[in-house]
């Protein structure tokens, strides 16, 4: 590292972590198994797979991860910026160029340039990413106090929830909400989103489901604020917080997930409902 290198060798090294899984990791874990087999590797090489729906495995905490090291990333450019003495409004108008930039990049990963605009995916990832950390970041911008952060990711991740929960589709078949055609975030999609949805019936990266991963985006910027500007706490009292915090959110999460499920679909999700029209099935999707 030089002198005038002031990056945080632990984010960069949880940055290239989730890379590593996004470029090629679960093929290695294939490979492995393919050739070595055994328990363990059969467990692990199950875990390189997404969840059809609801539950997940390690690769369905791949994204979100990404999602929160994007917030996390921010406090520390965000001073940057302040230190040149950049306005806000100059600010919130490199965060509008860099989210237009990445809703482009995604359009025409899809497809947009051949303008058989029918057939297109107007969602994708990549606008996934920049809707979120866009809002993500006019929060902060705002709003830097870790009460005022935590606030808005409480209040963000229970309005959805209980959207999720207590409204219907028009159209639903049964009194599930949490089926792709009963819920109404899906529905949404259905309704509003242009083009082709990736799993014909819903979209993993649609409209409403920016809601959840502004607030992932804000988690992570509430860690890089309190990593970088905490100067009282030692590296080790910061790492005792992360794990009890996280350990908190884990428990939580698992009481949570009893009455609303931890749910973060994959593509090539296909249902398959019995003559009652509750029970339903899933095909496995895989990574990639």
């Amino acid at each position: 590292m030089t002198q005038n290198n002031n990056r945080l060798q632990s984010i960069d090294a949880l940055r290239g972590f989730d890379m590593l899984w996004i470029m090629g990791g679960p093929g290695i874990i294939a490979a492995l198994y393919t050739i070595l087999g055994g328990k363990p590797l059969e467990w692990l090489h199950l875990q390189m797979e997404h969840v059809p729906w609801d539950g997940f495995h390690f690769m369905d905490l791949i994204f979100p991860l990404f999602l929160f090291i994007a917030g996390l990333s921010f406090p520390f450019s965000l001073d940057k910026k302040r230190e040149k003495q950049e306005s806000n409004r100059q600010i919130i108008g490199d965060l509008v160029k860099r989210t237009l930039k990445l809703i482009a990049l995604g359009l025409v990963y899809n497809g947009f340039l051949k303008l058989n605009f029918p057939n297109v995916r107007f969602a994708s990832v990549l606008a996934h990413i920049g809707l979120a950390w866009f809002f993500a970041g006019l929060v902060y911008v705002y709003s830097e106090k870790l009460s005022t952060l935590a606030v808005w990711v409480v209040s963000i991740l229970v309005g959805y929830g209980a959207l999720n929960l207590l409204v219907l589709s028009p159209e639903a078949v049964g009194g599930n909400p949490f089926l792709p055609e009963n819920n109404i975030v899906c529905q949404f999609d259905r309704w509003f989103l242009p083009g082709v949805l990736y799993n014909g019936n819903f979209d993993p990266e649609g409209f409403l489901s920016v809601i959840p991963a502004i607030a992932t985006a804000l988690a992570g910027m509430m860690t890089g604020r309190y990593l970088k500007r905490n100067t009282t706490h030692t590296p080790n009292r910061k790492v005792t917080v992360y794990l009890v915090a996280g350990t908190a959110l884990i428990l939580l999460s698992l009481l949570v997930n009893r009455v609303i499920p931890i749910n973060k679909p994959c593509g090539q999700v296909r249902s398959c409902y019995s003559q009652a029209g509750s029970a339903y099935c899933f095909s496995r999707c895989f990574t990639g």
